[in-house]
C-alpha cells in the first residue's frame, strides 16, 4: 500500500485528510503534525495550521486513495492520543470537498452539534 498522493485508476474516488480545530491542541503540535505526516516545510505546515486555526478545519494536502487516507487519519489521531491532545482528523472524498470548502460556512450553520463526528469546531487553539 501507497502512502503518497498517486494516481487514480478509473472510477476509483480519491480522499482528502482534513484537520479539525480544538480549543486545546497547541498550535505546535499541529504544524509538527503537518511536518511529520505530510512531508511539509516548516513554512507550509505553519500556514496549513494558520487556515485550520481561521477557518475551523483544512485541508491537510494531498490526494489520497482510501486505505491510504485512512491510515493517514489513523497515524494522527494515534500521535495525538499519545501526547494527549483532543486534535481530530477525518477523511472526505476530493470532490466532496471542493463543494464543501466553498460553502463551509452554510453548512455548518445548518448542522446540529450533535450531528458533527467532532465536539467543536469553533474553537481557538489551533
Amino acid at each position: 500500500m501507497t502512502l503518497e498522493p498517486d494516481q487514480r485508476p478509473l472510477g476509483e474516488s480519491l480522499y482528502r485528510v482534513l484537520i479539525l480545530n480544538d480549543n486545546e491542541t497547541p498550535m505546535e503540535f499541529v504544524v509538527d503534525v503537518m511536518e511529520r505526516f505530510f512531508a511539509k516545510d516548516h513554512e507550509a505546515a505553519v500556514r496549513t495550521m494558520l487556515y485550520i486555526h481561521h477557518h475551523g478545519m483544512g485541508d491537510c494536502g494531498g490526494v489520497y486513495r482510501y486505505e491510504a487516507a485512512k491510515h493517514k487519519v489513523t497515524e494522527v489521531m494515534d500521535f495525538a492520543r499519545e501526547h494527549q491532545h483532543p486534535l481530530q482528523s477525518w477523511k472526505i472524498c476530493s470532490a466532496s470537498w471542493k463543494i464543501c470548502s466553498a460553502s463551509w460556512k452554510i453548512c455548518s450553520a445548518s448542522w446540529k452539534k450533535s450531528d458533527l463526528p467532532w465536539s467543536t469546531i469553533a474553537g481557538r487553539a489551533i
